[in-house]
């Protein structure tokens, strides 16, 4: 990922490891969420919606459990960030392609 190794003015990482990591964890679970027969998760959807969703009792190392937890960390994200996220994490959309493609302002995202 390319933001993980972009730097700060002042030579400070742009995103701590820990935020890398997560990014990596929720890139895992987006694609195993994906390996469900016949899913097709509407995620920015999910964002727009008032109510969260409920929760399933799935086995944590299973597909829908992955699910779940993307579900959980884009309705944590919010839509603004959660949109951001799920583009660039989970689709490795490129940040200003992702920015464009919401139809923000230049440099916004």
């Amino acid at each position: 990922m390319i933001l993980s190794r972009r730097r700060e003015k002042d030579g400070e990482l742009f995103l701590a490891p820990a935020q890398v990591s997560a990014g990596e964890r929720l890139r895992e679970d987006f694609e195993l969420a994906q390996m469900v027969q016949g899913a097709s998760y509407a995620w920015e959807a999910l964002l727009e919606q008032e109510s969260q969703p409920a929760r399933r009792k799935t086995e944590p190392l299973s597909a829908e459990a992955a699910a779940d937890r993307v579900a959980a960390a884009l309705l944590e994200l919010g839509p603004g960030l959660g949109h951001i996220v799920l583009r660039c994490c989970c689709e490795l959309e490129g940040l200003e392609t992702a920015v464009r493609g919401l139809g923000w302002s230049a440099r916004s995202g």
